[in-house]
């Protein structure tokens, strides 16, 4: 959950200059890829209300902040599982699928039964001390 405050001052007067500063920026942006014809006039005039707002009242945007606290957190909360959902289905399953088809298995988890103990020998450590310093 995120610990911002909506009803204190500061953060008003920082939403509302950020919101300026995000439109300008998309203004600028759709300026860059239009050209004259279509010139942002609304987008400058949006950024100039949040900017006012935000300088000389900022309580007025309060319903505003408020509004996009909770859409910040309905948006990080679809696109966090979105995301994860995702990266599992494209990279963990396919991994897990070759793993299996073209691996042994590397945890070594198969039953032996034949086996007496599962023990492993150890690696061989190094007794020379300066061996030791080459880790690699």
């Amino acid at each position: 959950m995120l610990d911002i405050d909506t009803s204190s001052r500061t953060e008003q007067r920082k939403f509302g200059l950020m919101m300026a500063a995000a439109i300008i920026v998309i203004g600028l942006i759709r300026f860059a890829l239009h050209g004259f014809a279509h010139f942002p006039v609304w987008f400058f005039v949006v950024a100039g209300a949040f900017a006012c707002f935000g300088l000389l009242l900022p309580r007025a945007l309060q319903p505003v902040f408020v509004v996009w606290i909770k859409f910040a957190l309905v948006l990080n909360w679809l696109v966090t599982h979105l995301m994860l959902t995702v990266m599992y289905w494209l990279i963990i399953v396919p991994m897990g699928v070759v793993m299996r088809l073209f691996s042994e298995d590397p945890l070594k988890r198969k039953w032996l039964p034949k086996t007496d103990s599962y023990w492993e020998a150890p690696e061989e450590q190094p007794e020379e001390f300066e061996r030791w310093r080459n880790q690699f």
